[in-house]
């Protein structure tokens, strides 16, 4: 759901020294491997763009330096040893959310810099866009953080995405609500979807409908139209549902949908979930204030992985004191995609692109090797990874508990979501 509005201006652009790449070289005769990553560091998206860099420029340090305490291999062993001596050299394009600026900076940044490999974009139009440009070069492009189910859909041959797409996000709250509603006598069958009627919650809600469409669910649409939407009405002739899925972009919006939601009194004993950033934002527990009392929000990462134990929690404490902030969503998921790209570098023993394609449609990475709560990388026919899921927490007093994967969750799950206090 990364999807941010456009702005104009030049990139700027981190670079350092050249490869000999054209001739297909083998990492023995290359000191370093050049890896573009091509973000928004201005504009709306710049706070994810600038945690996504920082998240990359860890997972490079770790990956060169002789740093023995995180328990993924190709640190703990050294990737240099991996390499034949070869290092990761990280050159940063900012996209500043336009379409335009990131496909002329794949452009120049091959031309200039001789990228192996590019990962980024963060916006889902923008990543389109800057594949694109990389597919036509024959350029590997990993992408980890735009979730648009059809950007693994266009028949891309350079084009990987590592992380979910919105359709394997809400998968993991049906695989929550099937185990939980199969012990309810009074199962509906049926999900509501609420969305403010604009382009991107809009084409969301099509592809969250039809997942749930799939998994056996009758979808009652819900879409919110005008200032003052009236979910009384469009509930008036509707059946009752088990659960209500609220897509919002903006914090307000989530917010104020939340409590148009508990203001219904037909859906009091439905679950709310919410979707998006509007959700993901902290602010949406403060605005939503008691109507976020037991609120399931479905995403690809939670804060509470962190406190974990193993590499996820030696990547977290490392990165707090690189940059003194918290490891973020978009840095961990930028991380991941240096490690993957190391990994099929490793597996490769070249810096030929081709070479490099063909080990990423090989990879096949166990959980273990990753700090997302995946259960690994593997890439299907379609170059999307087949591993990656989501996550569903719940909104329990002040904080957000994980409740989905069961393997993984803290508490069980409160079914339904409870009315707002007072």
């Amino acid at each position: 759901m990364r999807q941010r509005l456009r702005h104009a201006g030049a990139a700027a652009v981190v670079a350092v020294t050249a490869l000999t790449g054209c001739g297909a070289p083998r990492i023995a005769e290359v000191s370093s491997i050049k890896v573009g990553l091509v973000v928004p560091l201005s504009g709306e998206s710049a706070t994810y763009g600038n945690n996504a860099q920082q998240g990359a420029q860890l997972a490079v340090e770790l990956l060169n330096g002789t740093e023995q305490n995180v328990g993924l291999p190709l640190i703990a062993s050294g990737l240099s040893a991996q390499l034949n001596g070869a290092s990761l050299e990280l050159i940063v394009a900012n996209t500043e959310s336009d379409t335009q600026i990131a496909a002329d900076a794949v452009s120049r940044l091959a031309a200039e810099s001789e990228i192996t490999v590019f990962m980024g974009a963060y916006d889902d139009d923008v990543t389109a866009a800057a594949s694109e440009q990389a597919d036509k070069l024959g350029i590997p492009f990993v992408n980890v953080d735009s979730t648009r189910a059809d950007l693994t859909q266009r028949g891309f041959r350079w084009f990987f995405r590592v992380g979910p797409t919105d359709q394997i996000v809400s998968e993991a709250f049906l695989r929550l609500m099937e185990r939980v509603t199969a012990q309810l006598e009074d199962e509906s069958n049926r999900v509501g979807v609420t969305y403010p009627e604009l382009p991107v919650e809009s084409a969301i809600a099509s592809e969250v409908s039809a997942v749930v469409t799939a998994a056996g669910y009758e979808v009652v649409d819900l879409a919110l139209a005008g200032p003052e939407p009236d979910l009384e009405a469009l509930l008036e002739d509707a059946p009752p549902v088990d659960a209500v899925i609220a897509i919002a972009s903006d914090v307000e919006d989530a917010a104020n949908t939340t409590q148009l939601l508990r203001d219904v009194a037909d859906l009091s004993g439905s679950a709310i979930v919410g979707m998006g950033e509007g959700f993901e934002n902290d602010g949406f527990t403060v605005r939503a204030r008691d109507a976020a009392a037991d609120v399931l929000i479905v995403d690809d990462w939670t804060a509470e992985l962190t406190q974990r134990g193993g590499p996820v929690t030696e990547v977290a404490d490392l990165y707090l004191q690189r940059f003194s902030t918290p490891l973020t969503a978009e840095a961990a998921a930028s991380f991941t995609g240096i490690y993957v790209i190391a990994r099929a570098l490793s597996d490769a023993g070249s810096v030929d692109r081709g070479q490099l394609r063909e080990a990423l449609s090989d990879l096949n990475m166990p959980g273990r090797e990753v700090i997302m709560p995946w259960d690994g990388v593997h890439f299907d026919q379609t170059q999307q990874n087949s591993a990656a899921r989501g996550v569903v927490t719940q909104q329990v007093e002040d904080s957000r508990v994980l409740v989905y994967p069961f393997d993984l969750a803290r508490e069980a799950v409160r079914w339904p979501a409870a009315p707002a206090a007072g």
